[in-house]
């Protein structure tokens, strides 16, 4: 049984699927039963190029999630990835598809490519960032506009830096309506109860800043386990990720797009300004320890600092950036660091 981001029933009219199941151990034979299941036109929503599917292996037991990932179509390959989700041990396998391993891949557009594999050839469509900054929020002088997240949840999101406390945080894009409904938690915080989105209304700003997603949701890796995967892949971020991020440079760095170099596989930072709560009361507490009087861009990015960027953390990837001889930017004004737990 396979269930996709897109619904395959028509695939069955113009393609027929591969019925026998495959091997869990055998990446190929996986995908290209995968494949045969994908419609002949297909269109990967999240903003990092995956495109999502799920399996049963009956005879096997097996409950399996994967994804294939559609950055690299310009570099001629593929990469995919799947994992059981009904094991104790999670098992990973990966694997990259090239015109080695049969495929084949003809650009339409800069969104749209034909991938033709095991004699199937399947259109895709990548969702488009390339659209103008918000127009109903007012970004301060701190400040900078990143992109656009369409996160596998179906929630949008703006991805902003702030210069001012060299820290990332994510706005509700809802300029065309919102895929959830939301729950007052009370003191300005709103879960989205689909999701599990958790978000502070500021309604002096005209924004509702993400704060919190479920753990739960982190730790199986569902389609509403957080933006932090889903930063589009096309985004020049490297200076910006050294600035809130100093342990990135570490080593080789990443390249302008935040993924990391002399890697023996394909690994992005991921963005994760916000919480990961088992109660939503969590994500209260965490918020009343911000002080509310600070100043705007203090006050958001205590909300949103990841638990772990301690000064402890930063301290210890200056000392090692320095024993490697590079130098980092002068510290910002005011650095902000997660509330004590």
């Amino acid at each position: 049984m396979f269930h996709s981001a897109y619904t395959s029933g028509l695939n069955i009219l113009s393609f027929k699927p591969i019925y026998k199941e495959p091997s869990f151990d055998n990446n190929r034979e996986v995908i290209e039963y995968v494949y045969s299941w994908i419609p002949s036109y297909a269109i990967a929503y999240p903003t990092e190029g995956f495109y999502y599917w799920s399996i049963n292996l009956e005879k096997q037991n097996l409950s399996v999630s994967g994804n294939i990932r559609l950055a690299d179509l310009d570099k001629g390959k593929i990469s995919t990835a799947y994992f059981t989700t009904n094991q104790p041990e999670r098992t990973v396998y990966t694997k990259e598809f090239t015109t080695e391993d049969g495929l084949e891949i003809k650009k339409i557009s800069h969104f749209l490519y034909d991938l033709t594999f095991n004699e199937k050839t399947v259109r895709f469509k990548i969702e488009d960032t390339s659209y103008l900054p918000p127009q109903n929020i007012t970004l301060n002088e701190d400040e900078e506009f990143i992109g656009h997240i369409y996160d596998e949840s179906g929630i949008k999101l703006f991805l902003i830096f702030n210069h001012k406390t060299y820290s990332f945080y994510e706005i509700l894009d809802d300029e065309q309506g919102v895929s959830d409904t939301f729950e007052d938690l009370g003191e300005s915080h709103f879960l989205a109860t689909r999701s599990g989105f958790i978000f502070y209304d500021d309604n002096e700003y005209k924004r509702k800043i993400l704060v919190g997603i479920n753990f739960y949701n982190s730790e199986q890796n569902n389609y509403f386990d957080g933006p932090g995967d889903q930063v589009p892949y096309q985004l020049w971020i490297r200076d910006d990720l050294y600035l809130a991020y100093p342990n990135t440079m570490l080593g080789a760095g990443t390249n302008e797009h935040g993924v990391f170099l002399n890697k023996t596989s394909w690994v992005r930072s991921a963005i994760s300004p916000y919480h990961r709560y088992k109660d939503p009361e969590e994500v209260l507490e965490r918020s009343r320890k911000c002080d509310s009087s600070e100043e705007r861009s203090i006050f958001w990015t205590c909300l949103t600092k990841e638990w772990w960027n301690t000064k402890s953390f930063r301290d210890n990837a200056l000392i090692k950036l320095k024993e490697e001889g590079k130098d980092w930017p002068p510290l910002p004004e005011k650095i902000v660091y997660p509330p004590p737990a």
